[in-house]
């Protein structure tokens, strides 16, 4: 359980650490995200939300309440059994458009950050980013991120993820 909240609390945190890279530069070069940045990751994240939810049948939000609120709850939380339980339950054309909405998502996180990478490296021509941001912004985390309806939902939801599976 420790374990996988504290993966889930990195998995929160890089894109916000990655993106850190951009904005204000006081303290340095790992200066803070700027809260407009910040702001816009929150919208693309809200609106895929709400086009996935948008997808789903009644009985499908209430099976995916259902599941999330037994994994709040859960002793030894097994998201992996609750996206199974997702994956098996929804129609083609639901996982279709969760699909869709995640890969919408990903491309214009990976055109921000990459945005804000150039931006970074043109004010600061001299400055080696840390090795792990490298790793982050050529697209080792995102390439680890969940491909399957069940598991995405679950991420939406503020479940799951690639440390969870």
């Amino acid at each position: 359980m420790k374990i996988s909240t504290l993966a889930l609390a990195i998995l929160c945190a890089v894109p916000a650490v990655a993106l850190a890279q951009q904005g204000p530069m006081s303290g340095g070069p790992h200066g803070m995200m700027s809260g407009s940045s910040m702001n816009h990751m929150m919208q693309m994240h809200q609106a895929a939300r709400k086009q996935v939810l948008a997808a789903l049948t009644p009985a499908h939000k209430q099976l995916l309440a259902t599941l999330v609120g037994q994994l709040a709850i859960a002793d030894a939380p097994n998201v992996k059994a609750a996206a199974a339980q997702l994956d098996a339950a929804l129609g083609a054309s639901e996982k279709q458009a969760i699909l869709a909405a995640h890969s919408q998502m990903a491309a214009q996180m990976k055109a921000q950050r990459a945005q804000m990478m150039q931006a970074w490296q043109s004010a600061h021509p001299d400055a080696s980013p840390h090795p792990m941001m490298m790793n982050h912004w050529q697209g080792d985390m995102h390439d680890k991120m969940p491909t399957d309806p069940g598991m995405i939902l679950l991420m939406l939801a503020g479940h799951g993820g690639p440390a969870r599976r």
